[in-house]
């Protein structure tokens, strides 16, 4: 019988400390995939001088025609990987369009892991000529119970909103900026870390991840 209690006391207080754990691995993975798209998207500006956004079912040779747009993966459905030359699968893909009229369009392969979901939004410039020209990312596992968010703005910083009610939820539960502004960071306007409301909870905005 002591056993037994001493089993259950160990058990009382090693769950709550397991689902802790695996809130935060899961969290983690959300983190290191937002970083991911983010490079993905370095990649695809070094090939045509614009930006682009999570689509799948497509081949790195036929990416389709792609500007200024949202679009969202749910990973939490299923885990998606990236398309290569041959292969259809999931990429970043963007269309770039000159002054000239000459139309570039390219991508790059992105894996989307089973249980994280992302969001990612494109627009044109500040003088509202040129397609494709800033972006912003968002990651949100689906047992976790943060979003994280990437700004071609602030392209070193990642922002963060927080709720519990999130965990073991499908899809993109936070609040996503209402705007794809290419003047300023879309999480944080301000610049002061005092950031737009993300639906966090108890605490709203979207905070830059120290």
């Amino acid at each position: 019988m002591v056993v037994i209690a001493i089993i259950g006391v160990l058990a009382t207080i090693a769950v709550p400390f397991f689902k802790t754990y695996k809130v935060r691995a899961e969290n983690c993975a959300g983190e290191a995939l937002a970083k991911q798209i983010n490079n993905s998207e370095s990649a695809l500006n070094s090939d045509i001088s614009a930006y682009g956004v999570l689509l799948t079912n497509f081949t790195l040779q036929n990416p389709p025609v792609c500007k200024n747009i949202t679009t969202v993966v749910l990973g939490s459905q299923q885990a998606y990987t990236a398309a290569t030359a041959t292969t259809v699968g999931c990429l970043i893909t963007g269309t770039y369009t000159a002054s000239t009229g000459v139309v570039s369009i390219s991508a790059v392969g992105q894996t989307i892991p089973y249980r994280q979901d992302a969001r990612t939004a494109t627009n044109k410039n500040s003088s509202g000529t040129l397609d494709n020209q800033t972006y912003h990312i968002i990651t949100e596992p689906y047992a976790g119970n943060r979003a994280f968010g990437i700004d071609s703005d602030m392209p070193g910083h990642m922002y963060f909103v927080q709720n519990d009610n999130w965990t073991n939820l499908g899809g993109i539960d936070c609040t996503p900026p209402l705007t794809n502004v290419a003047t300023s960071c879309d999480f944080d306007p301000t610049g002061k870390d005092t950031g737009v409301d993300g639906g966090g909870a108890p605490t709203k905005p979207w905070h830059i991840l120290k």
